[in-house]
C-alpha cells in the first residue's frame, strides 16, 4: 500500500505479488482541474506548493511531473501497472495522456471501443470527451464480453 509522496492525496496504490515473483500495482489517481474556488483541490495544492517554495507552483504541472516520476520508478522495478484516473482532460489527446503513452502505457477503456465515439465516463458528460480513464502497461490484457469489459 502506498500513496502520493507529498501527502496531497493525489493517488494511492496497492502492490501485489503473483506467480514467479511478478508484481502488479493497482493505482487510483485524481488530477486536479483548474478551479479557483477557495476550497477547491487546485487552490489547496497551489497553497501547498507556494508554502513549500516550489519553483513551479502549478498543481497540474506538479501532478504530472510527480506522477510520471513515480510511474517510471514502478516500471524500473518491473511492475505491471493499471491506473484508474480522473485526468480532467481528454484521455486521448491531453498533455498527461501523451506523457503516459511515452512511458509505454495505453488507455484500456478506449482499446475496447470504437475511436469514433468513445464512451462518456461520467453521467453528466454530454460531449463524449472521455476525461476519466484506465491506463495499463502493455502486458495488461483487456477482454471484452458483450455489455462489459474485463481486465
Amino acid at each position: 500500500m502506498g500513496k502520493d509522496k507529498k501527502g496531497l492525496g493525489r493517488w494511492v496504490y496497492s502492490r501485489f505479488r503473483g506467480k514467479g515473483n511478478q508484481h502488479f500495482r493497482c493505482v487510483s489517481a485524481y488530477r486536479p482541474c483548474k478551479n479557483k474556488g477557495p476550497n477547491s483541490t487546485w487552490s489547496q495544492h497551489l497553497t501547498f506548493f507556494r508554502e513549500q517554495g516550489a519553483a513551479n507552483t502549478d498543481p497540474i504541472d506538479n501532478f504530472d511531473n510527480d506522477f510520471c516520476a513515480e510511474i517510471e520508478e514502478w516500471i524500473k522495478l518491473g511492475d505491471e501497472i493499471i491506473i484508474g484516473i480522473d485526468m480532467n482532460e481528454d484521455v486521448r489527446t491531453g498533455k498527461l495522456a501523451k506523457r503516459l503513452k511515452a512511458l509505454g502505457l495505453r488507455e484500456l477503456i478506449l482499446s475496447t471501443h470504437s475511436t469514433a465515439s468513445p464512451p462518456a465516463t461520467f453521467i453528466r458528460n454530454t460531449s463524449r470527451i472521455p476525461i476519466e480513464g484506465m491506463w495499463g502497461t502493455e502486458a495488461i490484457e483487456v477482454f471484452r464480453e458483450i455489455g462489459r469489459a474485463h481486465v
